[in-house]
């Protein structure tokens, strides 16, 4: 499939919000270029990037329902134009992207790389390994979500050597404690509460 000059520089602007380590960057082109020359299995991009471009950059939440134009969840190809300005690593991914039969990825946030996949299965296993032990950082993202795993867990952020951590407490008054820096966003999302 060829693409425009315009739709490689919107692919490179995706490319260029949705990449977390320059070591992903082809790859993360493959996933968008295996989705738009396959719409009938992949018919939306479902880049998140995008959505924080349709909310002005808010990426407290990721609203997924959210009816605008520059929405790849409810949308189908590519967005009207580019949802950021892309450098030059980007745009040669855009151009070659790397082989794969990824069509899906997920970031890890203790790695802070993504994590591929070719089926939906394994990339919903992914997501349930990554995240259930990771449900605080999502929490950050989204603390309206009603994760109904969550029952009997009590949540509660604590600083410790000026480092922001995160206490889980279940039901039975043991603690989890993640040591991740989880930084300004989370600390502004509890505070907002």
């Amino acid at each position: 499939h060829k693409f425009t000059v315009r739709e490689v520089v919107i692919i490179a602007s995706m490319i260029e919000k949705e990449t977390a380590h320059t070591g992903e960057i082809r790859t993360i082109s493959s996933v968008i270029y295996n989705r738009l020359t396959n719409p009938g299995n992949y018919p939306y991009l479902n880049i998140d990037a995008s959505i924080v471009y349709a909310q002005e950059g808010n990426n407290a939440r990721i609203d997924t329902s959210l009816e605008h134009p520059y929405n790849t969840y409810t949308n189908t190809g590519l967005t009207p134009g580019p949802i950021a300005n892309p450098g030059l690593a980007s745009i040669e991914a855009a151009l070659n992207p790397e082989s794969t039969s990824y069509y899906y990825y997920v970031l890890d946030p203790g790695a802070g790389v993504h994590q591929f996949s070719k089926t939906l299965a394994e990339h919903e296993k992914k997501i349930k390994q990554l995240y259930d032990e990771e449900m605080a950082i999502e929490y950050a993202k989204d603390p309206n979500h009603a994760w109904s795993s969550w029952s009997g867990i009590e949540l509660k952020a604590i600083i410790r050597n000026s480092e922001k951590y995160l206490t889980l407490s279940n039901s039975k008054g043991s603690d989890s404690v993640y040591g991740y820096n989880l930084g300004f966003k989370f600390s502004h999302s509890l505070k907002s509460k």
